[in-house]
């Protein structure tokens, strides 16, 4: 199975131009001190992106793979060092 949305996939130059857009909201969030600033830039600049209609398509199946792969990392990493 998969739990990734179906749909049409995003084009590179679009996940770029979201990327740094994102990059740069999340820096402006860090700014005024906005908890985890990159993480709710990304979201904010998908969410308007998606919400306006000027990207409508998916992360390819690869790459959201890898991002689930990188964010259960980081999230492992939480619990380095605790004991049952």
């Amino acid at each position: 199975g998969n739990i990734a949305p179906a749909g049409a996939g995003m084009s590179l130059l679009s996940i770029l131009v979201m990327i740094g857009v994102s990059v740069v909201v999340g820096m402006i969030f860090a700014w005024l001190s906005v908890p985890a600033p990159l993480l709710m830039g990304a979201m904010v600049v998908s969410a308007i992106a998606h919400l306006t209609g000027l990207e409508t398509g998916v992360l390819p199946g690869w790459l959201t793979l890898v991002a689930y792969l990188v964010l259960g990392s980081l999230i492992g990493t939480r619990f380095s060092g605790i004991t049952p």
